[in-house]
């Protein structure tokens, strides 16, 4: 499969109280019944489906098509990325977002997709999907404005060179307080107290 698109849905149920991972097996079981008798490799139809409890679950893997856009030409060429809720009812939440603009970034990277070719499912076929109320022109911004910036590489890079971190880490990826913590811990150790001791 030629990925050249990224297609952005929403799940259409309203986040509430039931757990993101019932509401996904559901979702993959109804899809499945569609298509496993032709397709015996069919999970979902998407790629990657992103909760509001900051999960992420993977549906076809990349290299096998999803259909999810209506359209056989996108779906053989594009990834389907799914944000949990409904967003003609309810406001996407901020940490939901931020995690989709990581995901979409990771893949627009990896398979040098343009902004320009991120679209929403109702930009291929008449639906509401993604919502009325998804951020989608903030959503392409911030992931053109991910793609556009080098200095977290170089960044990583020098932070690396100075013994600060020790592993290998994407550019995008969320840093927990406690990875904070200890990359602080090691530049106190290794660049404050040395110059103490000078």
């Amino acid at each position: 499969m030629k990925i050249e698109y990224i297609v952005v849905h929403h799940s259409g149920i309203k986040n509430g109280e039931n757990d993101p991972y019932i509401v996904w097996e559901s979702i993959k079981r109804n899809h499945q019944a569609k298509y496993k008798s032709r397709y015996p490799w069919y999970i979902a139809d998407y790629h990657f489906a992103i909760t509001k409890d900051l999960r992420i679950f993977n549906g076809n893997p990349i290299s096998l098509p999803a259909f999810h856009s209506g359209d056989d030409y996108i779906n053989f060429r594009s990834l389907a990325i799914c944000f949990f809720g409904n967003f003609d009812l309810e406001i996407l939440d901020r940490k939901q977002f931020e995690l989709g603009v990581l995901k979409i970034t990771e893949l627009a990277k990896d398979f040098s997709i343009p902004v320009k070719r991120i679209l929403r499912h109702c930009d291929i076929v008449p639906t509401n999907c993604p919502g009325r109320n998804f951020p989608f022109e903030e959503l392409k911004e911030r992931v053109q404005s991910n793609l556009n910036s080098s200095w977290r590489e170089e960044a990583i890079k020098f932070i690396k060179e100075k013994n600060w971190i020790k592993n290998d880490h994407k550019p995008t990826e969320i840093v927990d307080l406690g990875t904070l913590a200890q990359i602080l811990k090691n530049f106190y150790e290794i660049e404050i107290k040395k110059g103490g001791e000078n």
